[in-house]
């Protein structure tokens, strides 16, 4: 994984979202998006930049919702 990778929250979901900017690298873009939307190579590089890079920070967004609610279900169980 490039710089500025993360795993995505624990459960092994296979997406490695950037941790800090987007647009670093288009192959890590393309690898998240077609990873969670299951496009086509073409299909994501045929996006302008800005729409790719939004993409993007909805699955960080998403991501760490995500985490979140699974912190918030563990702190309630005790």
């Amino acid at each position: 994984m490039g710089p500025g990778f993360s795993p995505a929250p624990e459960r092994g979901v296979g997406i490695y979202l950037l941790a800090g900017s987007v647009g670093t690298d288009i192959l890590e873009e393309v690898h998240v998006i077609a990873s969670k939307y299951h496009w086509g190579r073409d299909e994501i590089l045929d996006l302008p930049n800005w729409e790719r890079a939004a993409y993007i920070n909805k699955l960080i967004r998403d991501a760490r919702e995500e985490q979140r609610l699974i912190e918030e279900a563990r702190k309630s169980r005790g």
